[in-house]
């Protein structure tokens, strides 16, 4: 009579088993192909920068930058550079394929969400696009040569505000007998003796 009222109970627990067994297995499945997407996205991407922005051979930013950081699973991921469309694929066995999409002035962006020729037609925005060429002389509104400021700027007020802007502020010397009443910096000193001019560094 035991067995037979224990089998009710035995099919529950089997149950529940099964059950936490799928949701592991579907969890570490979830992570597991995260973790591919992100590593196959890293890749596609370091590899169009360094092709593309920087003027690297495909292999040199593989060894380099890849394989070189990262003895793991990135040494698996493939990288196949297309100059053609200015992309780079990448695919960890075949599986969680990333393109990264190179664009002029807009560098290396990885296709998420969006297909692959509608992110390279994406150019920049009118109003950046509209900017002058890199060289123009600034500002371009006006047609001064290279080299020429605007009108009524003070060269000199100009070095000396920003020769205050980032000068370090002065830092009050510690006094000799600070370290018998364990004071070790200048935040310890009193407030009356580090405004004393006696103590204070500089005019």
């Amino acid at each position: 009579m035991s067995a037979a009222a224990g089998s009710p109970w035995r099919r529950r627990l089997r149950l529940a088993a099964l059950v936490v067994g799928a949701g592991v297995l579907i969890a570490a499945g979830y992570f597991t192909r995260q973790v591919i997407l992100v590593g196959n996205g890293y890749v596609a991407k370091t590899v169009c920068s360094g092709v593309y922005v920087s003027g690297r051979r495909p292999q040199a930013v593989l060894d380099a930058e890849i394989r070189l950081n990262d003895p793991g699973i990135l040494r698996v991921v493939s990288a196949d550079v297309e100059r053609s469309s200015r992309t780079v694929h990448s695919a960890f066995l075949g599986l969680g394929e990333r393109v990264a999409v190179f664009r002029d002035g807009l560098g290396c962006t990885l296709a998420l969400g969006v297909g692959v020729g509608e992110l390279a037609a994406r150019g920049l925005p009118a109003n950046v696009a509209a900017l002058p060429a890199r060289g123009t002389p600034w500002p371009t509104r006006d047609a001064r040569g290279a080299g020429v400021g605007p009108s009524g700027l003070d060269p000199a007020a100009v070095t000396t505000a920003l020769d205050e802007a980032f000068a370090c502020p002065p830092v009050a010397p510690v006094p000799w007998w600070s370290s018998r009443m364990g004071a070790s910096s200048p935040s310890a000193t009193p407030r009356a003796l580090v405004r004393s001019p006696r103590y204070r560094a500089g005019p």
